[in-house]
């Protein structure tokens, strides 16, 4: 997305960190929740507010050709999805893009399993994700291995991958939890 109107917004150049909310420096790449600060409410105070969304930020001119400012961002997700394993930030959404890119092998539904409650949670990062149809078992042991290589490299944590059988996994007509709760509270 690209930063429209600065004039009547601080947005993109206002980012904090998703845990301790402090300043992010702005510089290319970045990820924060993004605070926002409006300068033409009638009737409210200039205060900041944190919108829960998590951006990456990017300063570099688009190569769309936007003759505005350079600022473009990408939501990475909300901070009550965000789960810190050993250190690392990881978003559903992040995962779920990993999962995306074996269709048809896998069906694209997947669950995070969640044995203690987030956002710290211990590693390996369990993934229970159904496998797509007509894939054999003697095929999932491979599919197992190239699914915990990419995302560790992409989402950069270990991940231990369960597979379910297709069509197993609950669907919702709203939004679908990427979570399976497995913990007390």
């Amino acid at each position: 997305m690209h930063e429209v109107a600065p004039e009547f917004c601080i947005h993109v150049e206002d980012i904090v960190d998703p845990v301790t909310k402090e300043p992010v420096k702005v510089e290319d790449g970045a990820i924060g929740e993004t605070v926002l600060t409006t300068l033409d409410r009638e009737g409210l105070s200039f205060i900041k507010y944190a919108t829960g969304d998590v951006m990456q930020l990017f300063t570099k001119r688009c190569p769309c050709g936007y003759p505005g400012p350079g600022y473009r961002f990408k939501v990475v997700g909300r901070v009550e999805d965000m789960l810190i394993v050993e250190g690392v930030r990881v978003f559903p959404i992040g995962v779920k893009q990993v999962i995306s890119s074996f269709i048809p092998r896998l069906t694209g539904a997947m669950r995070i399993v969640l044995f203690e409650k987030p956002p710290k949670i211990a590693a390996p990062l369990k993934i229970k994700v159904e496998h797509g149809f007509g894939v054999e078992e003697k095929e999932l042991i491979e599919l197992k291995r190239e699914v915990e290589a990419k995302v560790q490299k992409n989402c950069r944590v270990v991940s231990e991958v369960e597979f379910a059988l297709p069509e197993s996994l609950s669907r919702s007509v709203w939004k679908t939890s990427m979570f399976e709760k497995k913990y007390e509270g």
